[in-house]
């Protein structure tokens, strides 16, 4: 899953996908997701579970006034919660790395 991939794939899901004004806010909004995704321990993945937190994420967050906004992000964060409790997904968190000191 490239960045342009999921560009357009939240294009889609804002109904933007005509337009490149709001281009560089989502891909802001991409990048803040991966990395709170990174930081909450869940490993990047290249399938559709990774695809769908990404856009949710981004749909709860584009724009000043979007009514689902609570529900979109409550949906993400419990997304995000079995992603980081899955085996698959699962990452240590940095502070619980073991060093080889």
């Amino acid at each position: 899953m490239t960045p342009e991939d999921l560009l357009s794939y939240c294009k889609l899901l804002l109904r933007q996908a005509s337009t490149d004004v709001f281009d560089e806010e989502i891909k802001i909004l991409i990048s803040a997701c991966l990395l709170d995704l990174d930081l909450s321990g869940v490993a990047r993945a290249d399938d559709d579970l990774i695809k769908r937190a990404v856009g949710i994420y981004v749909k709860a967050h584009f724009g000043s006034e979007n009514p689902d906004r609570n529900g979109l992000i409550e949906c993400y964060n419990s997304l995000k919660t079995h992603l980081a409790l899955s085996y698959k997904y699962g990452d240590y968190l940095p502070h619980e790395k073991i060093s080889s000191n």
